[in-house]
């Protein structure tokens, strides 16, 4: 057995999922949506057919790198560590398999999705050849970003994930070290005056430089930026993937159990409950509710979390110590501030979805439906359990936005005279307290619902983030094409999308809200017993008598004659 028969079988239970087709078809219409939003909103300010053309293949590009950099830890980040946990990894070596042909089975059937995703944006990328403003070489080098962007981002999670065990472990750790490389890397430049320094020449190595380098103006200044960063960026995808085909075979089978706070990283840092007060906090969390102290035993996201926080504090140190006005721009912060913001929402979204997901896999979630414990108790208690991990960093984490903001607001400051960067930023910072508090809602939801913890992922980024800003953005477009109102000021624009990315929030969070409060048992009895386990089996079976049934008078008649 090889590499050959592993691809063909994933690429076979690819082709029988609705979801390959449906997934590529959504990309399509949100990406043509999102189109359509940023043509009427270039229109609204008077851009010409080139101005028109150049702001819509911005638009996608930047959200399809923003997806393909975050398409990693969604998709790849557990994928090796589930097989450690449920014991299944061993099979695939006893079968004769190298690690290297492992990782690139899981590499094919994990990244096909998101590279066809990826290519039902280019279609709509290239309606900016018939407006103008674009050319062949841009396209071309954007694509080629992107493809090495996403095939960086699936590599590194996948490293990650093969030594690690716990989901959230893996997914917070493939974040940090995708946007350290993507973010960090960049904020060096900004510590340094030029380029030819050693900083510089590590900002070079992003996928970040190389994206902005290829704009044809960029590229004519700066061509080996550009192809620094494309070769660095397959180089560190066929690093990852040599460490996780080393690591996987040698990282696959148990190991003792350590006692709760033996690792250095524990007693290192106070919130993850290595000192003494926190383990007296926990007995008595304990002995006041025990299904809140069960969802806040694994601390790996908190860990996780705050180190986001702490890479966003540097962010803004780096900016504000930055050697020269020019190399920070306001897009620059609302950018970094939104990968940041992604990053921690996919991270709620995560955590909010395993648990339930977890306890219907392993039986837990059916034995306390036999218990006396309310319905609500149950959900409520891994509410409660987000709440005492994210609560804390994530207000750390708006303070020092809004403390960035108000420095901001003079003449010298970040938004300068452009003054809807300011407002965007602000917009920004309130959507992403509203949006992280409707995907906590709706992400519980989903780990009751959904088949895995990376399906719950997916359907509660889609429903509270993507759908949205699609619908948003293709409402203005409608809009436009109706004959709607010419020359709207930019910041009405932005008030409407936010108005309505907020409608959105509380839309999501109050269909959760009614869900779990009224049909959180009938889902969790139909999720956890045989009905959910068998569904699959008992369509099939009732397929083949049915079949059966109309073969049977043929049967007859040949037995007959």
């Amino acid at each position: 057995m090889g590499f050959a028969p592993i691809v063909e079988r994933e690429l076979r239970q690819l082709a029988r999922r609705p979801f390959t087709y449906r997934s590529r078809a959504a990309t399509a219409l949100g990406a043509t949506l999102v189109g359509f939003g940023v043509a009427f909103a270039s229109v609204s300010v008077g851009a010409n057919a080139a101005l028109l053309g150049r702001n819509l293949f911005t638009a996608m590009a930047v959200l399809a790198f923003v997806a393909v950099v975050m398409a990693g830890p969604v998709l790849t980040a557990d994928c090796l560590s589930e097989e450690k946990r449920n014991g299944t990894l061993g099979l695939l070596f006893l079968a004769g398999l190298s690690g290297p042909e492992v990782v690139a089975g899981k590499l094919t059937a994990l990244s096909l999705p998101a590279v066809h995703c990826l290519i039902a944006v280019f279609p709509i990328m290239g309606f900016s050849f018939l407006l103008g403003g674009v050319t062949g070489g841009e396209f071309a080098r954007v694509a080629l970003v992107l493809m090495a962007t996403l095939l960086f981002s699936l590599s590194s999670a996948l490293a990650v994930s093969s030594v690690s065990r716990e989901g959230t472990r893996a997914l917070g750790g493939s974040v940090i070290l995708i946007l350290l490389v993507t973010l960090g890397l960049p904020g060096l430049l900004a510590l340094s005056a030029s380029i030819q320094t050693w900083p510089g020449l590590l900002a070079a190595a992003s996928p970040l430089a190389g994206l902005l380098t290829a704009d044809a103006a960029e590229y004519a200044r700066l061509p080996g930026v550009f192809w620094v960063s494309a070769a660095c960026g397959v180089g560190f995808s066929f690093t990852a993937l040599g460490v996780a085909g080393w690591s996987v075979r040698r990282a696959w089978f148990d190991k003792p159990v350590r006692a709760s706070g033996s690792g250095w990283l524990v007693r290192l840092t106070p919130w993850a409950g290595g000192t003494p007060a926190a383990a007296k906090r926990r007995r008595l969390l304990l002995e006041e509710d025990p299904l809140v102290w069960v969802a806040g035993r694994k601390r790996g996201s908190s860990i996780a979390i705050w180190l986001l926080v702490a890479a966003g504090i540097g962010f803004c140190l780096i900016a504000a110590t930055a050697s020269g006005p020019a190399l920070i721009h306001a897009s620059w912060l609302f950018g970094g501030f939104y990968l940041l913001h992604a990053a921690i929402k996919i991270l709620i979204a995560w955590d909010a979805g395993r648990r339930f997901v977890n306890d219907r896999e392993s039986g837990a979630l059916e034995l306390l439906l036999c218990t006396p414990v309310e319905a609500r108790g149950i959900w409520r208690s891994w509410l409660v359990g987000l709440k005492r991990t994210y609560l804390l960093p994530m207000a750390v984490l708006a303070l020092v936005e809004f403390l960035v903001l108000v420095a901001g607001m003079d003449d010298m400051g970040w938004w300068r005279a452009e003054g809807v960067w300011g407002a965007a930023f602000a917009a920004g910072l309130g959507l992403f307290i509203a949006d992280s508090y409707a995907v906590s809602w709706m992400g519980v939801w989903q780990g009751l619902v959904a088949r895995n913890s990376t399906r719950a992922c997916l359907n509660t980024m889609g429903l509270v983030l993507a759908a949205p800003g699609a619908v948003a953005f293709g409402s203005l477009g409608l809009a436009g094409l109706l004959g709607g109102p010419n020359n709207l000021p930019l910041g009405w624009l932005l008030l409407g999308w936010f108005v309505f990315s907020l409608g959105a929030d509380f839309a999501a969070c109050g269909h959760a809200m009614l869900k779990l409060n009224n049909e959180f048992r009938a889902a969790a009895a139909k999720a956890s017993g045989p009905g959910g386990k068998h569904a699959r089996w008992r369509t099939a079976h009732k397929a083949a008598n049915r079949q059966a049934g109309r073969l049977r008078p043929a049967r007859r008649s040949v037995a007959g004659w």
